[in-house]
């Protein structure tokens, strides 16, 4: 029997954007809702009527950081969709990332009450038997380096910092690595942040790029990557660069078994076919 008959299905809570700008958003939660015979409510539904017992929402901005909050304190279930953690990109076909999957799909993460995967939702044995990760993707895990005199501080972004309160990260980094080669590099779209009138977070809409340039020769040089919780680590990880990251990041659950870990990541995220179908549901269910 699938979970979805027995378990109470969630509703698809859009964020506070105007129609003309909901996108990818729109668009994604719109089939995702499709596949339980239900329409994704607009934002003002939310505001009257408040978090449902079951939900899914869509990053942190335009209201989903209310929603967010609001299902933690409470006590809710809800599902939180954000980029995948391998292959990620909301344009599967002109994102900037090497590809590495082996269907040209969208892929999401879809974490269960938080923001990242911080617990082992399956048994290790049955992580190691699955081919999930070789199914879809093309892995190639590269050996840890041992040349590099680079400490690559790649700070949370302004919404990061601000939803989870950790202005200061970085300073606390650069302190922690004092007397070493530090570069600190921002994400190139990385604006601003504002509480707007609706009490809700939203980004102050301006052209940013403080990213200082590619990152590829800074890289070559790099012996370890140090991030909030940046899905860069990822990347990190799989050329053979160390990496240092907070307990709210998907690092948490890493244990030195590279592999292993990445076969988990690929149960916390959802191509388009599953997302679609509904299949993502039991799955996340079963998975974490």
């Amino acid at each position: 029997m699938l979970l979805y008959i027995i378990m109470s299905t969630p509703e698809f809570l859009l964020p506070d954007v105007d129609r003309s700008k909901r996108r990818a958003v729109t668009t994604a939660f719109t089939n995702m809702a499709k596949a339980f015979g239900k329409e994704p409510w607009p934002y003002e539904k939310y505001v009257k009527d408040g978090i449902p017992n079951h939900a899914v929402t869509w990053g942190i901005l335009r209201g989903s950081d209310l929603m967010y909050r609001e299902a933690q304190a409470k006590g809710k279930t809800f599902y939180y969709v954000d980029h995948a953690y391998i292959d990620s990109g909301h344009d599967r076909l002109n994102k900037r990332n090497k590809a590495v999957g082996k269907e040209e799909v969208t892929w999401y993460r879809i974490i269960k009450n938080d923001h990242q995967i911080k617990h082992w939702g399956m048994d290790i044995s049955d992580v190691n038997d699955s081919d999930r990760l070789e199914k879809y993707f093309d892995i190639k895990i590269q050996p840890f380096r041992t040349t590099g005199d680079i400490i690559l501080i790649l700070p949370p972004t302004h919404a990061i910092k601000t939803f989870f309160k950790v202005e200061n990260w970085t300073e606390r980094m650069l302190e922690k690595y004092k007397g070493e080669n530090c570069i600190v590099r921002e994400k190139p779209y990385n604006p601003r942040m504002q509480i707007t009138e609706k009490g809700y977070m939203d980004k102050i809409d301006e052209p940013t790029d403080n990213s200082a340039g590619p990152l590829t020769e800074v890289l070559e040089k790099t012996k370890k990557v140090v991030t909030y919780n940046s899905n860069t680590l990822v990347n990190a990880l799989l050329d053979g660069i160390k990496v240092e990251a907070s307990d709210n990041s998907c690092l948490s659950i890493y244990d030195c078994d590279r592999m292993l870990w990445l076969k988990y990541l690929a149960h916390c995220q959802y191509n388009s076919h599953e997302l679609d179908s509904g299949e993502w549901f039991d799955c996340c269910n079963l998975w974490q």
